[in-house]
């Protein structure tokens, strides 16, 4: 409940917002008492009530409304409160592994093996892995076959140098992937992923258009002369920067594959955690009652100096009377 909507009826005639009729005090009455026994007493009185008589439906309806207002207050505070026990109860971020298909009762502190995970993600984990090996070992095949085929005698007397320097392809794919764990935070990770995602797809969508070129039998109809030749700048043929996109590529897709069987195990790993979700809901809730709960108390602390304006107003005029009382009896004695 908002301040804005008290009563509108409360605004404007006289000049405070509380839309009080004024009141005439009435001489004669005050006069024929000032000389009877309790004066104060009956002059008090009558004031009240023809105060009352005019004003007293307003008075009586900013009471119940505050009545109503006080009791809203409460009610909204106690389920925030609520919501803020339910909320300080739940873990905020709890073990991965217990929300898996695999085992949900999974204790904290233990992973959920392979053979426990779900059926999908085991499909999912296997092609990945095969795939990395197979991409990674032809990546390892492609250079050391490239080093082999330039014909310098060290790499011809002993190839395992080849084969050695082969194998930066999955060590690279490892330390890119590795750069993952890096980051603490969740969002940071993630863009990390998608950059890995993103350039990996830009590497295969220019080795295609390389490939292309170079293999003019599968694209026999299509002039690709800006890509074919030696460039004169650089001296460096299509075939090189064939190569060198390839491994580029070899080595982030190795790592986009091996990110990916990262993240699904991660999910049944008791050494990753994540935001619980139950914690998250209640945390909504609590959000949602914050605002609505400040608004009832603002109501309510509005509603009570209305009141409390009116009730001033009444003790005012009643006040007012006494002094006109007071007066009269002065200039009686004089």
């Amino acid at each position: 409940m908002s301040v804005t909507k008290l009563r509108t009826g409360w605004h404007g005639r006289d000049g405070n917002g509380l839309c009080i009729k004024p009141v005439q005090h009435n001489p004669n009455i005050i006069r024929q008492a000032a000389g009877g026994p309790d004066a104060e007493k009956a002059v008090s009185e009558f004031a009240e009530s023809s105060w009352l008589a005019i004003n007293g439906q307003i008075l009586r309806e900013m009471e119940l409304e505050l009545e109503a207002a006080h009791k809203d207050a409460e009610d909204a505070e106690k389920r925030f409160k609520k919501a803020i026990e339910r909320r300080d109860g739940l873990d905020e971020r709890v073990n991965m592994a217990r929300f898996r298909d695999g085992d949900e009762n999974a204790a904290q502190g233990q992973d959920i093996p392979f053979r426990q995970w779900n059926w999908y993600d085991q499909l999912i984990a296997g092609l990945c892995f095969f795939a990395m090996m197979l991409l990674l070992g032809l990546g390892v095949a492609n250079v050391a076959i490239t080093i082999l085929g330039t014909g310098i005698p060290v790499f011809l007397e002993r190839p395992y140098l080849a084969w050695m320097l082969g194998g930066l392809v999955p060590a690279a794919a490892m330390s890119v992937k590795s750069g993952y764990h890096l980051f603490e935070l969740d969002r940071t990770r993630r863009i990390y992923a998608f950059l890995i995602y993103g350039f990996s797809g830009l590497l295969v969508l220019v080795w295609i258009i390389l490939f292309a070129v170079s293999f003019e039998g599968v694209t026999g109809d299509i002039e690709w002369e800006s890509f074919g030749a030696e460039s004169e700048s650089t001296g460096v043929s299509t075939a090189a920067f064939r190569n060198m996109i390839q491994i580029a590529a070899e080595i982030l897709i190795g790592a986009s594959l091996f990110l990916v069987i990262d993240r699904v195990q991660a999910t049944y790993s008791a050494r990753y955690s994540a935001k619980n979700p139950k914690w998250i809901e209640a945390n909504k809730r609590v959000e949602t009652l914050e605002g609505p709960t400040q608004e009832a108390h603002a109501y309510a602390v509005a509603c009570e100096a209305r009141t409390l304006q009116t009730q001033a107003a009444l003790r005012v005029h009643v006040s007012e009377a006494l002094a006109l009382l007071r007066d009269m009896q002065a200039s009686s004695r004089t």
